[in-house]
């Protein structure tokens, strides 16, 4: 019993396809005994159950009876820490893709784990104030960055590339990219073509001169 990826192999692809209205629910179940049902309340559901039909049970919550699966309502009830750490991360998610997987992982740890972290010591001590994530994220992201405050090499590490030029040593040989882009540097003297008679002959004069001292 517990939640499944719907990107898995062998899953039934009619309930994969299915469109679902609010409250409603679609299960297949194969020659093993083993069902997998996508429900649909505020998102969509697909879990896989060995126990479990697509059965449906009333639920008192808040003011009103709702409809549930029988196999959501088990899975609540039996299900551990990592799951209650995805599902509360799942509504204040920070990552997204194009990302590079180093920078996913950081902002996963700094606007993920810490914050999800957070929010469970504080409802542990006031137990109240639900938009507690959300706050903290944007006092976490919206403050920018006080120059004013970093030293001078701070600001040239922030400001300049050169500042993470560090030489190194190494037995392979190769070129530093930032010595490369001084090297490679190309000098241009502009020249303006003039019609004049003089102008021609001083510029044949040079050009002799510097043939007779170059031999």
């Amino acid at each position: 019993m517990g939640t499944l990826k719907k990107n898995r192999k062998l899953n039934p692809k009619e309930v994969l396809d299915a469109k679902l209205k609010k409250g409603k629910i679609i299960g297949m179940q194969n020659n093993t005994d083993v069902i997998v049902t996508k429900w649909k309340y505020k998102r969509v559901v697909l879990m896989l159950s060995t126990k479990h039909t697509a059965e449906m049970v009333d639920v008192h919550q808040r003011r009103e009876v709702a409809q549930k699966p029988a196999l959501v309502v088990d899975y609540n009830k039996s299900k551990g820490f990592i799951d209650i750490y995805d599902h509360i991360k799942f509504y204040f998610t920070a990552s997204w893709k194009l990302v590079k997987w180093y920078r996913k992982i950081t902002i996963e740890l700094l606007l993920g784990s810490a914050t999800v972290n957070a929010y469970i010591v504080h409802q542990i001590v006031t137990n109240n104030n639900k938009i507690f994530i959300t706050s903290l994220k944007e006092e976490l992201i919206g403050q920018p960055i006080d120059f004013s405050r970093l030293t001078i090499l701070e600001q040239q590490m922030l400001r300049t590339r050169e500042s993470r030029h560090l030489e190194v040593q190494s037995s392979a040989r190769g070129r530093c990219i930032t010595c490369y882009a001084k090297r490679s540097a190309q000098t241009r003297t502009p020249f303006l073509i003039s019609n004049s008679l003089s102008a021609i002959n001083s510029t044949v004069l040079l050009v002799l001169a510097r043939f007779m001292y170059a031999t």
